[in-house]
């Protein structure tokens, strides 16, 4: 079954939560650098969805490196 782009929009907003929550936790920059590439990714397919319906798709910036949360 074809997904709707709603629903389009809604798994792919669920994966960016669990992108973003693994960006606040990885330390290693190969691995946030996989993680990084997905985001964009899925932030280019809900865009993308997002202009069917005349909309924009906003989404907050990436968070910031384990490293530096503190500061």
């Amino acid at each position: 079954m074809a997904l709707t782009p709603q629903q389009k929009i809604a798994l792919c907003t669920a994966d960016l939560e669990r992108c973003d929550d693994l960006l606040r936790t990885f330390w290693h920059e190969d691995s946030r650098r996989e993680v990084q590439a997905r985001r964009k990714a899925l932030i280019k397919i809900c865009e993308q969805e997002a202009e069917l319906f005349g909309m924009e798709f906003l989404y907050p910036d990436e968070p910031v490196h384990p490293r530096y949360s503190k500061l």
